[in-house]
């Protein structure tokens, strides 16, 4: 009989908004993921490098506004370029941030003001076979 570990598949959240990324946060939580929660480019590179990220969640609507920061667009075409097998989705008010995902080569998008049920069916429907979704009320969800 052998047993096989389970790894909590880890959301690297990249969000400027305080509000919204403890929002984000909470609901991937409580839906079984491990959650990196970060509020710029630069500090999301540096989770990358560190940590075995199994998806990237990212605000497009993030901004460079110093030196310290990085625009989404360039942290997007970082990600892919550099982990090109993380999966990515893009999170926005924008009203085509599908299209806007579609550009950057995310695989989803999601519209901020949804319903956060929304991002999780997001997050869980392109979770790959590695990347076990995590159970719901005993339930494995894919």
């Amino acid at each position: 009989m052998s047993s096989s570990i389970v790894r909590t598949p880890v959301v690297l959240l990249v969000d400027h908004d305080i509000v919204i990324r403890e929002q984000y946060q909470q609901c991937l939580t409580e839906a079984g993921y491990s959650v990196l929660a970060v509020a710029d480019g630069t500090t999301a590179i540096k989770r990358l490098a560190r940590y075995r990220v199994d998806l990237v969640v990212l605000d497009y609507t993030m901004h460079s506004t110093n030196s310290a920061r990085m625009s989404s667009g360039k942290l997007a075409r970082i990600v892919r370029r550099w982990k090109k097998s993380v999966p990515m989705i893009m999170t926005g008010t924008h009203p085509n941030i599908g299209m806007i995902a579609t550009q950057y080569r995310a695989n989803g998008a999601f519209r901020k003001g949804g319903p956060l049920t929304q991002l999780t069916a997001c997050i869980d429907s392109i979770c790959s076979d590695k990347m076990k979704a995590p159970e719901r009320n005993g339930v494995r969800v894919r």
